[in-house]
C-alpha cells in the first residue's frame, strides 16, 4: 500500500455526515488555487460549504521499515562488502507529498540511501567492516540526510555490513599472518630481554669483582701501615678488619642475590603472561578452525555435495558418526534429501548400517528403497526396517567379497 490512502475530488455546497479520521492518517485538501493544505481531522460543515477545495488525499502517518541489500566496493576494488540496512522513516509533510503525487515512499527512500551510500565503501580495507558500519550510521544520521525531499523523514538506520566470499578469504589469510607475526615478534621480545637481563648481569659481576679487587688493596695497605706503627697491635687489628671485610662482602652479596632474586621473578612473570597469551591465542585458532569445519560440513550437507564429506572421512574416519548425526539432526533439510545423502555415503563406503544407529524407521525405509531403486527417483516407503538394513548391509559385503576374490589370485 502506497502512501496516498485515497484520493477523493470535492464539491462545495454539499451536507452530510463527517468521516471518522483514523490514527496514523493526515488529511490534506488542495484549493482551486492550487494550494495544499494539511487540517486537522476532518473538514468542517462550514468548509464543506464554503472552503475552497477542490480534492482531499489521506497521507498514511505511520513508521515504516524498508530493508536494503545491496553490494559497496572496498578500498581494493578486487572485494566487495554486502551491505544490509533496516531504514526506519515515516511522512513528516504530508502536504507535500500530496503536492509530489508521492505514493512510492520506500522506493524514494532506498534511491536517496543508495546515492549517499554507494561511494563510502572504497574508503575502508576489507578488515574494517565496523568502521564501515559506524560511517553509515554517521552519514545517514545526519540532519541534512534524515530529510528527504522536505517531506519524508528517515528516523533511523541499523546496517550490517559482511564480505562477499573472496573478502572473507582474504581476510582469513591476512589475519592468520598476522597471528604468526605476532608470535614471532613476541618470541623476539622475549629473546631481547633476556640477552639484555644477561648483559646487566655480566656488568654487575665485572663491578662488584672490581670493587671487591679495591677493597681488598686498601685493606693490605691499611694492614702494612699498621704493621709499621702499631706493632702490638698487629693481630687484633688484622682480625678486626677481616671481621669488618667478611661483613661488607656479605652484605654486597646479600644485596646482589635480592637484586638478581627479583630480575629472575620479574622474567619468570613475563615468561608466563608470554605463555599465556600464546595459549589464549591457540585456543582461538583452533576455536576458529571448528566453526569453519562446521561450517563447511553443514553446507556440504546442505548442498547434497557427498564428495566432501568423501574427501573428510577419507582422512578422519572417526568422525563418520558426527556427519551422520549432522545430516539426521538438520531440520533444514526435507527427508528424502537426508536419504539422498545417506545413501550416496552408503554407496561409496563412506559409512556402514551400523552408523545408522539412531535414525527413524521412515529414514531408513528411505535409504533402503533408494539403494535398491538406483537412478529412479522413486523413494519406497513400503520397504521394511529389517530389509532395508539387510540391503545396506548385503551389498556391503558383496563389495567387501568382490575385493576379497580379486585379491586371492595374487596371493596364489
Amino acid at each position: 500500500m502506497g502512501l496516498i490512502l485515497s484520493k477523493t475530488p470535492l464539491q462545495r455546497f454539499t451536507f452530510g455526515s463527517r468521516i471518522p479520521t483514523h490514527a496514523g492518517v493526515q488529511v490534506v485538501v488542495e484549493t482551486s488555487g492550487g494550494r495544499f493544505e494539511a487540517i486537522t481531522g476532518q473538514r468542517t460543515v462550514g468548509e464543506r460549504m464554503f472552503a475552497p477545495h477542490t480534492t482531499q488525499y489521506e497521507i498514511d502517518m505511520t513508521t515504516k521499515i524498508t530493508p536494503v541489500d545491496m553490494p559497496v566496493k572496498t578500498h581494493d576494488e578486487k572485494y566487495s562488502f554486502q551491505l544490509h540496512l533496516e531504514i526506519r522513516w515515516q511522512v513528516r509533510n504530508a502536504a507535500e507529498v500530496a503536492r509530489l503525487g508521492l505514493d512510492d515512499g520506500a522506493g524514494l527512500i532506498v534511491a536517496v540511501v543508495r546515492d549517499r551510500i554507494k561511494e563510502l565503501g572504497r574508503q575502508f580495507r576489507i578488515d574494517q567492516t565496523l568502521d564501515f558500519e559506524q560511517c553509515i550510521r554517521q552519514v545517514l544520521t545526519r540532519q541534512d540526510a534524515r530529510d528527504v525531499r522536505n517531506c519524508l523523514w528517515i528516523e533511523s538506520v541499523s546496517p550490517e555490513v559482511s564480505l562477499d566470499g573472496a573478502g572473507r578469504a582474504q581476510l582469513e589469510k591476512i589475519r592468520d599472518v598476522e597471528g604468526r607475526t605476532e608470535v614471532l615478534n613476541a618470541q623476539h621480545r622475549h629473546d631481547t630481554t633476556q640477552q639484555r637481563y644477561d648483559d646487566e648481569l655480566a656488568q654487575m659481576k665485572a663491578a662488584q669483582e672490581l670493587e671487591r679487587t679495591r677493597l681488598k688493596n686498601q685493606f693490605e695497605r691499611e694492614a702494612k701501615r699498621l704493621e709499621e706503627e702499631f706493632e702490638r697491635r698487629q693481630q687484633i687489628e688484622r682480625e678486626e678488619r677481616e671481621e669488618r671485610r667478611r661483613r661488607e662482602e656479605q652484605s654486597w652479596q646479600a644485596r646482589f642475590d635480592q637484586q638478581q632474586a627479583e630480575w629472575k621473578a620479574e622474567f619468570e612473570w613475563r615468561e608466563r603472561e608470554r605463555q599465556l597469551a600464546m595459549e589464549r591465542e591457540q585456543a582461538q585458532l583452533e576455536d576458529a578452525r571448528e566453526r569453519e569445519r562446521t561450517t563447511l560440513f553443514m553446507d556440504a550437507i546442505q548442498r547434497g555435495d557427498a564428495a566432501v564429506l568423501a574427501l573428510h572421512l577419507g582422512r578422519h574416519p572417526d568422525d563418520t558418526k558426527e556427519i551422520v548425526q549432522m545430516i539426521i539432526n538438520n531440520k533444514a533439510l526435507a527427508e528424502e534429501r537426508q536419504a539422498k545423502i545417506l545413501a550416496d555415503m552408503i554407496e561409496k563406503n563412506l559409512i556402514i548400517g551400523a552408523d545408522l544407529e539412531g535414525v527413524s524407521q521412515d529414514l531408513i525405509r528411505v535409504v533402503a528403497g533408494m539403494m535398491s531403486r538406483p537412478n529412479t527417483g522413486v523413494f519406497s516407503l513400503n520397504t521394511t526396517v529389517e530389509v532395508g538394513m539387510d540391503a545396506i548391509s548385503a551389498k556391503q559385503n558383496a563389495e567387501v567379497t568382490d575385493a576379497t576374490d580379486a585379491a586371492e589370485p595374487d596371493d596364489v
